[in-house]
């Protein structure tokens, strides 16, 4: 899958330039006019991912689909346990080091995730339904291949149980999205470029399913967030290599 992104500097928004998705969300992009820039997306990577799922449930992928999702849902956790720690002053240098210590460890992170939103809230956290955790581990680990309204399902159950958390983080922790573009967080990204500081950088935003750094509102329910990335899939992606 390659995201399409236009050249700046060259305010052409017509020409638009296929390159394969990063998992640093950093794109490097030589422009035909030989501009050389690179651009940073904001969006957290557990938006990325829950596109990705969706992107492979338009097309009928039934378990990629899920695999993304599943994956997404992981990366919201640390999302949400990133923001948290943020709230109560732990720098992004220390999250990382501590990171460390479960990066390879989901049920760790979960932990994690159910006691900082106790700590916090003083309430027992939100959890997903038993049934998708085994539908989860059954299409991942047993290679079960899942119909396409299963999928869907899972899809809306994961969609209504991450959508309350991002509107509460939208309206009362903003702020504490900006480790998404910490110095050092930055500086762990840059060192994947082939040339790191000689390029002019931009950091953009798109619209995404949660719009999590966007100024619009997420949709409602999953059924209008899948229509509308139907509708904008082909000024956003191609699946050409």
């Amino acid at each position: 899958m390659k995201i399409l992104l236009n050249c700046l500097p060259c305010h052409d928004v017509s020409k638009l330039y296929p390159i394969e998705i990063q998992d640093t969300a950093i794109y490097e992009i030589d422009c035909e006019k030989g501009h050389k820039t690179v651009q940073i997306l904001n969006e957290a990577q557990f938006e990325t991912l829950f596109e990705l799922g969706s992107l492979a449930l338009l097309d009928g992928y039934t378990r990629e689909a899920v695999s993304s999702y599943a994956s997404s849902l992981e990366r919201f956790y640390e999302f949400c346990i990133r923001v948290l720690l943020s709230v109560h002053e732990v720098n992004y240098s220390t999250m990382n080091e501590t990171w460390k210590m479960v990066t390879v460890q989901s049920e760790r992170q979960l932990g994690a995730f159910y006691f900082i939103w106790l700590l916090h809230y003083k309430k027992t956290p939100p959890k997903i339904a038993q049934k998708w955790v085994t539908f989860r581990n059954d299409v991942i680990h047993k290679g079960y291949i899942p119909k396409y309204d299963e999928t869907k399902q899972y899809a809306t159950s994961l969609y209504e149980y991450m959508l309350p958390i991002i509107i509460e983080f939208k309206r009362n922790y903003t702020k504490h999205f900006e480790h998404l573009k910490d110095k050092d967080f930055l500086i762990d990204k840059y060192a994947c470029l082939s040339s790191p500081f000689v390029r002019d950088t931009y950091f953009l935003s798109k619209e995404t399913m949660f719009n999590l750094v966007s100024s619009k509102d997420p949709l409602g329910n999953f059924d209008e967030a899948l229509a509308m990335l139907a509708k904008r899939k082909d000024t956003l992606y191609s699946n050409s290599f």
